[in-house]
């Protein structure tokens, strides 16, 4: 039955299979969102991946079997696209993969799988960092032997260890890129980010093109709104005691942005709001935390955004953005020229070497309070 979706599946290919793209490791919300962007008839223009926007058909490794065309595009959500290349070499191309074969000299699982996909013209093979180090089968072949490029996705960039001015000057460590860490390229935010990670590991092209989310960054003529925005990170309950972002940060972050419109007038018609980075769970996230958002919402004082709201909207519409250090979406707010800033509830300063002049951090209550005043004058 698997074989014969399969061969259902290409038969719906018409045209020749070439300048296609494979991609691996999207959660559920990232599958969904990149399958709308490439359907989008702003993808090309605005997709920050330009390798990926290139491609006319996209396999997207998936728990289902879907089949899409829309925009000159073909979308093959596959279990297993190598599986399906197997088919489509076997029933379309079979001269090709035998000569294919008959140059690989890799035992036989690893040549049959180089040899289907040296069979094709114009293929990349994309993975993200959800994979960690664990990569697809293709990023082991040797750049001699394959005709493919390799890449990695970044969807966020705050893997660093987060660190003191007061500690020692050593560059901190990341949990994304070592010297074991494979890829031809890496797609990353921010130029600052390139230039870290490549300290790392010098043998990755690391390409800094802005924010990826897998959403089509457009924004419209979005009228700004009597809004704060907050972005936090939820402290997981299983690490919460042992993690920088603890309990006592989180609650301590929101609790002053919340008092702000106890001390300042001029905000008391301004509606605070909260964009979580996940979808908030009892069962993962601090219980502690999660009843401190509970009462909040309960009480009035906040609204509590979808979890997978569109980032873009939300920063474009918001007087005021203010981010627990150091989530990356703040850079969308500075994409945007947003007033954007990371908001530190404590007087002792955080050092971080890829937001190094490029976002603002604001360090307790009262600079807060004082940045807040001074942002009403021009906006509010």
């Amino acid at each position: 039955m698997e074989i014969y979706k399969y061969i259902i599946f290409i038969s719906k290919i018409k045209m020749e299979i070439k300048e296609f793209a494979i991609i691996y490791s999207l959660a559920k919300y990232q599958e969904e969102d990149l399958v709308e962007s490439i359907i989008d008839t702003h993808f090309i223009e605005k997709f920050p991946v330009k390798d990926l926007i290139e491609k006319r058909i996209f396999f997207i490794t998936s728990e289902k079997l879907n089949f899409i065309v829309e925009n000159n595009k073909i979308i093959l959500q596959v279990p297993n696209p190598v599986i399906m290349l197997f088919f489509i070499c076997i029933l379309r191309y079979p001269s090709r993969l035998t000569q294919e074969l008959k140059n690989s000299q890799k035992n036989i699982k690893k040549r049959i799988i180089l040899a289907i996909l040296n069979t094709f013209y114009e293929v990349d093979v994309f993975t993200t960092i959800s994979s960690g180090k664990n990569y697809p089968i293709e990023f082991y072949f040797s750049k001699y032997t394959r005709k493919f490029k390799t890449h990695v996705i970044h969807y966020s960039q705050n893997s660093i260890d987060i660190q003191f001015e007061d500690q020692s000057n050593s560059t901190p460590g990341n949990t994304m890129v070592d010297e074991a860490s494979l890829g031809d390229i890496h797609w990353v935010w921010s130029q600052n980010y390139a230039n870290y990670l490549n300290k790392f590991n010098s043998k990755i092209e690391f390409r800094a093109v802005g924010p990826i989310i897998f959403k089509i960054p457009q924004v419209f003529d979005i009228e700004k709104k009597n809004v704060i925005t907050i972005f936090d990170v939820a402290p997981l309950e299983k690490y919460k005691k042992n993690n920088f972002y603890n309990d006592k940060l989180a609650i301590d972050f929101l609790e002053d942005i919340i008092n702000l419109k106890t001390y300042l007038f001029e905000l008391q018609n301004t509606q605070i709001r909260i964009k979580p980075k996940r979808q908030l769970n009892r069962g993962v996230h601090s219980i502690e935390y999660f009843d401190y958002i509970e009462k909040l919402k309960k009480n009035s004082k906040i609204e509590i955004l979808l979890w997978n709201s569109n980032p873009y909207e939300i920063v474009a519409e918001s007087k005021l953005v203010i981010c627990i250090p150091f989530t990356s979406i703040a850079l969308i707010g500075k994409e945007l020229s947003n007033n954007v800033i990371f908001y530190f509830p404590y007087q002792k300063t955080l050092k971080n070497p890829i937001y190094n002049n490029e976002i603002e951090i604001i360090y307790g209550f009262e600079n807060l309070k004082r940045y807040t005043k001074i942002k009403l004058q021009d906006d509010f």
